[in-house]
């Protein structure tokens, strides 16, 4: 009997204008060895914008409803880099910093729950 293949979240994972061929290679070898649930703005599995405490937690809701309360990986690779304009530092802060952390916490927890339960605990 063949065992499923892991389960992995990939934020940014839309390809295409602006995507490094590195972040395309990286997806096909991960797709190859899990099963990818993609997050991004648009034209995912998951549509959230890690900017925004509603896209992260919505975000976070719609991934574990995918995987079944179970992630085995994840590939954080939303990001926005500096450019000038007024509440830009704070941009940054939101995406880079809170649209890694949030989701990684909620990924964890669900790692937690899932082996707690699997294990009887």
């Amino acid at each position: 009997m063949e065992m499923p293949k892991p389960t992995a979240i990939w934020a940014k994972c839309r390809v295409g204008a602006g995507v490094s061929g590195a972040d395309q290679g990286t997806l096909m070898l991960l797709a190859a060895a899990y099963t990818v649930i993609g997050v991004d703005l648009r034209d995912a599995d998951i549509a959230a914008d890690l900017g925004t405490p509603e896209g992260r937690s919505g975000g976070a809701v719609g991934v574990l409803d995918q995987s079944g309360g179970r992630l085995d990986g994840a590939v954080f690779a939303a990001g926005t880099g500096s450019s000038p304009g007024p509440g830009r530092p704070w941009l940054i802060a939101r995406i880079n910093h809170l649209g890694t952390v949030e989701p990684s916490d909620g990924a964890l927890r669900s790692r937690s729950y899932a082996e707690a339960t699997s294990n009887g605990t």
